[in-house]
């Protein structure tokens, strides 16, 4: 999974960051999630451990929600 979200850092030369985060969604357990932000404000990639997809806009609400949680990977 860590090699497919570099893959698309790689795609921007070098100008996307790869994230990991332990989330934390409506008091469930914490799950692995890996963002892609190409540092304008946009995420690009968002997916659980195991590559389910994350819903942008429902999941989550807007980068800075996302932002607040990132360690770099």
């Amino acid at each position: 999974l860590t090699d497919h979200y570099l893959e698309i850092r790689d795609s921007w030369d070098n100008k996307g960051k790869v994230f990991k985060e332990q989330m934390k969604t409506f008091g469930y357990k914490a799950k692995e999630a890996m963002f892609v932000d190409n540092m304008q404000g946009h995420v690009e990639d968002v997916a659980k451990l195991g590559a389910i997809p994350l819903v942008y806009g429902k999941d989550i609400k807007e980068v800075a929600q996302i932002v607040n949680y990132m360690t770099n990977a």
